[in-house]
């Protein structure tokens, strides 16, 4: 179950974010984006409550965390505008879910299995901290070698760069918009 939740949130994310998709087609592909967050979520949960805990115990957190996880996809599928800090929150909530279950953990898993889950759930928690603040900001502000421009190849260059007055911007600030700062894509053709 992890690993399917895995590919599916990584699979479906590089899609969105490598291809144009036009209006309708990126909308669709945020709507799905956004949702495997709650699957991510949920997929790593079942193969530690599978292992880990009684069938009863295993019965509710499992209830819990896939409902949860609907719940979450269907916000995230009819609302997609919905404010950031709300959905963020959701996120969060369903990512320490259970947080009431840890004794157990501890019990059949013993001290490391808590401690990577409580470490993993704060690096998480940080994370989304920085997704819902926006700040700091985690688009791609790259270093000063992989700030220059790549352009596609013309027959009359067919290697360009940037021009040699071009100097990188400082790296702690971010780049300036005259200046080509972004990484566009490079068209292959045969010939």
């Amino acid at each position: 179950m992890y690993t399917l939740s895995a590919c599916l949130l990584f699979g479906t994310s590089a899609l969105y974010h490598r291809g144009t998709w036009g209006r309708r087609g990126e909308a669709v592909l945020r709507r799905l984006d956004h949702a495997n967050i709650f699957l991510i979520i949920a997929g790593t949960y079942t193969p530690l409550a599978v292992l880990l805990l009684p069938a009863g115990q295993q019965r509710i957190l499992l209830s819990l965390v896939w409902g949860g996880a609907t719940a979450g996809i269907a916000f995230r599928v009819f609302w997609i505008n919905a404010p950031r800090w709300l959905y963020t929150l959701c996120y969060i909530a369903l990512g320490w879910a259970a947080v009431f279950y840890l004794p157990d953990f501890a019990h059949t898993g013993g001290t490391a299995v808590v401690a990577l889950i409580i470490v993993g759930g704060l690096l998480y928690t940080a994370g989304a901290a920085v997704y819902g603040l926006k700040r700091p900001d985690p688009s791609p502000t790259w270093s000063a070698s992989t700030r220059s421009s790549i352009r596609s190849p013309s027959p009359r260059s067919p290697r360009t760069t940037q021009p040699s007055s071009w100097e990188p911007p400082d790296r702690r600030q971010p780049c300036p918009p005259q200046k080509a700062c972004t990484v566009t894509r490079l068209s292959i053709t045969a010939g």
